[in-house]
């Protein structure tokens, strides 16, 4: 009996330890947008199944139908000079991209803020408490952003696939709107790893061991000064279609141009 008095005495002189000092309130109000954010990509996973096959089936089988049946059509009783010498499907593929990044912002939007404001009205909890309204608003915006990279990012690789890009591996050429572009081997190479990983973020030093790893004297520098003539080359500021990032103290990332 002693010993659970002494227990119960020692726990009563024990300092406080309690919510106010285990956690910052003015740091979570700050991050509330994040905590928005975290909670509709939790959302996302639950449904990643969907998400696939939705991003995958979607270009695929709109490609064939349009694309590659009427595109036959078209090529067969047509001339190249007509679509600016391109393939319709090479024609055709910016406005599908665009299509695909403007319909996922579009559900990722739409359908959460039913759900906030109608359906299960979780965006009247969120404004009980500390959250406000634009952190919401934030939260929603970088959600349906990540979303919209990813379903692009998919939409491109599927169009490298299918042929809408022309890289020439074998004869190592590179065609611009049906165009070929005059490269070196070194900017080639360059080229096929960026367009290999688009929306991922590739180190200097990645690259280096990718493109000249047999060379020791090249250093970062040699990496600048040959993504700034690819990027003037394949019109990798936007014109093409494609986006040519430096990331700054990280290294570049290839993105499809947002359009909405």
């Amino acid at each position: 009996m002693s010993d659970a008095v002494s227990i119960e005495q020692s726990v009563h002189k024990s300092q406080w330890q309690g919510s106010f000092k285990l956690v910052n309130a003015q740091r979570a109000i700050n991050w509330a947008w994040y905590h928005v954010a975290e909670a509709r990509l939790r959302t996302m996973i639950k449904w990643w199944g969907s998400i696939l096959s939705f991003g995958l089936g979607n270009p695929v089988l709109y490609l064939f139908s349009v694309g590659i049946g009427i595109g036959a059509l078209v090529d067969a009783n047509g001339t190249n000079d007509q679509l600016g010498g391109v393939s319709y499907l090479a024609f055709l593929a910016p406005a599908l991209l665009a299509t695909a990044a403007i319909q996922a912002c579009q559900d990722e939007l739409s359908f959460p803020i039913m759900e906030g404001f109608l359906w299960d009205k979780t965006f009247f909890a969120m404004n009980a408490t500390p959250i406000r309204g634009r952190d919401i608003m934030g939260g929603v915006l970088f959600a349906a952003m990540v979303r919209t990279v990813f379903t692009t990012a998919l939409y491109e690789a599927i169009l490298l696939l299918f042929g809408a890009i022309e890289i020439d591996a074998d004869g190592r050429r590179i065609r611009l709107s049906g165009n070929e572009i005059d490269l070196t081997q070194r900017e080639f190479d360059l080229a096929v790893v960026f367009l290999k990983n688009i929306g991922r973020v590739l180190p200097r030093e990645e690259l280096m061991l990718k493109i000249w790893a047999r060379d020791t004297e090249v250093d970062t520098r040699t990496v600048d000064t040959h993504a700034s003539r690819l990027r003037k080359k394949l019109g990798l500021s936007g014109e093409s279609g494609m986006v040519l990032t430096s990331v700054y103290g990280q290294g570049y990332r290839l993105d499809p141009v947002s359009q909405g």
